[in-house]
C-alpha cells in the first residue's frame, strides 16, 4: 500500500512539474526567406527569424544569425516574409493589394506597417520584423516587391507566434 502512494505522489509531482520541462516558451525559426522587415531597409535573403513564444527573437541574414539548438526549424525558401498589415485597432489583417508601380510596393509595405503602428502608438510592440516585437507576419509565396499584387498571396498569417491560415484570419 505504501509503495502505491509512494507511486501516486512521485507521478503527482512529475506532472506539477511540468515533466522536466524548462517553462521556456518554444522556439520556432524560419529559414531562408527573403524578409522585407517593414522598417524601410532593403531586402534580407536569406534570412533567419527566430521566434520564441509569441516574440521576435532574432532577425538576420542566414550567414550570421545563430539558429538555436533544439527549435522547430521551418524552410522558407523561395517565400516572402513581411510584417502583418494593421487595421486601425492594431489588429493584423490580410491585405487587399492594387497594382502599383514595382519601386512603390515598399513604401506601401512599410507605409501599411511602421507607419500604421506610430500611428496607433504601438510602434514598441509591431509593425515591424524586429527583435524584441510581437511576431506578427505574413508569409507570402510571391514577390511583393516585383508586383504589389503578390501582397494577396499569402500562405501563413503569425499572429503573436502562432500560426493561422488566410481563412482562419478571415473569420476571427
Amino acid at each position: 500500500m505504501m509503495r502505491k502512494q509512494l507511486l501516486f505522489l512521485a507521478g503527482v509531482t512529475l506532472l506539477l512539474s511540468g515533466c522536466g520541462s524548462s517553462g521556456r516558451p518554444p522556439i520556432q525559426v524560419l529559414i531562408g526567406a527573403e524578409l522585407i522587415d517593414g522598417t524601410g531597409r532593403p531586402p534580407v535573403r536569406p534570412s533567419v527569424v527566430v521566434i520564441a513564444g509569441s516574440r521576435i527573437r532574432a532577425v538576420g541574414d542566414q550567414q550570421r544569425t545563430p539558429v538555436p539548438a533544439g527549435s522547430e526549424k521551418m524552410d522558407t525558401r523561395g517565400m516572402f516574409i513581411v510584417p502583418a498589415f494593421l487595421d486601425s485597432t492594431g489588429q493584423p489583417v490580410l491585405p487587399q493589394a492594387d497594382a502599383l508601380p514595382p519601386g512603390e510596393a515598399h513604401e506601401v509595405i512599410v507605409a501599411a506597417t511602421r507607419e500604421a503602428a506610430v500611428r496607433l502608438n504601438v510602434e514598441g510592440e509591431t509593425g515591424t520584423i524586429e527583435a524584441g516585437k510581437f511576431a506578427n507576419l505574413l508569409l507570402l509565396s510571391a514577390d511583393p516587391l516585383q508586383n504589389s499584387r503578390n501582397l494577396a498571396k499569402v500562405e501563413k498569417i503569425m499572429i503573436r507566434g502562432q500560426w493561422f491560415s488566410p481563412s482562419e484570419l478571415a473569420e476571427r
